[in-house]
Parts: structure tokens; C-alpha cells; sequence
């Protein structure tokens, strides 16, 4: 035997070490870089959900011809108005108190074509004349 040099195990053990060392770290990279993707699509999706429903907010809902529903390129997005219940009477005289402002939560549904849904729920004061009770009667559940 030379005692300068490795026996056959020894260098059969190194390679297999060595090779679970690389195995190990290239599912690491790989897992980072499906991380990465998911991050970036996310991203994208919060910013066009973002940006559709600031377009939408930005349009009078009144108008006769406002889109509730729309479809484009695979996308799906609806806007649901709901009015929030606020006290209206003093607590211990039960009197009723004159609001300056009502209470309505705009729930915005974005459905993008892969099947992600994505929801933002904004509260928005209007003066109690705002909305006619023909359009409460229409658009309100």
C-alpha cells in the first residue's frame, strides 16, 4: 500500500458527498428562482388590480352607463356597492341624529384568466343626497 495516496472508497465517498452537496444546492437555486417568478406575476397582478380599480373609482357610478361587470383579455372585474349600517339615534335618548355623511363599502372582484381572484374593499362617505332611491332601490342588495 502507498500510504501518499486515497483508496478507492475514499474517493467513491468524496463523490458521493460532493455529489448530494450539488443536488442539495441546485434544488435551492431552483426553488429561489420559481420563488422569484411567483413574486414578480404577484407583483404584476397587484399593480393592474390596483390600477383597474382606480380607473373604475375614478368614473361617477350614477352614470347611466357605468360597466358593474367587466370582461377584457381574459380578465374579469365587478364592482359591488353596499351601504354600512351607522348609528342614527343618540344612546340614551333615542333621539334620531342628523348624519353629515353616509357610509358605503366598495367591494372591487378582480378575476384574472389563470383563475386568480383578487378583492379590494375601500369604505367611502358620500352626503346623504348623493345616491337617488332609485338607484339604492337598483343597485343596492
Amino acid at each position: 500500500m502507498n500510504p501518499k495516496g486515497f483508496t478507492l472508497i475514499e474517493v467513491l465517498v468524496a463523490m458521493v458527498i460532493t455529489g448530494l452537496v450539488v443536488t442539495v444546492f441546485f434544488q435551492l437555486l431552483s426553488a429561489g428562482i420559481r420563488l422569484e417568478y411567483r413574486s414578480i406575476q404577484r407583483t404584476k397582478d397587484v399593480l393592474n388590480v390596483g390600477q383597474a380599480f382606480t380607473e373604475v373609482l375614478s368614473r361617477d357610478v350614477r352614470e347611466p352607463d357605468f360597466e358593474w361587470r367587466k370582461e377584457d383579455k381574459g380578465t374579469v372585474r365587478t364592482l359591488r356597492i353596499e351601504p354600512v349600517e351607522t348609528l342614527k339615534t343618540h344612546m340614551e335618548s333615542e333621539q334620531p341624529i342628523k348624519l353629515s355623511s353616509e357610509l358605503y363599502r366598495y367591494v372591487f372582484e378582480y378575476a384574472t384568466e389563470d383563475k386568480r381572484q383578487w378583492t379590494i374593499v375601500r369604505y367611502v362617505q358620500h352626503d346623504p343626497d348623493f345616491f337617488s332611491e332609485d338607484f339604492k332601490s337598483t343597485h343596492f342588495p
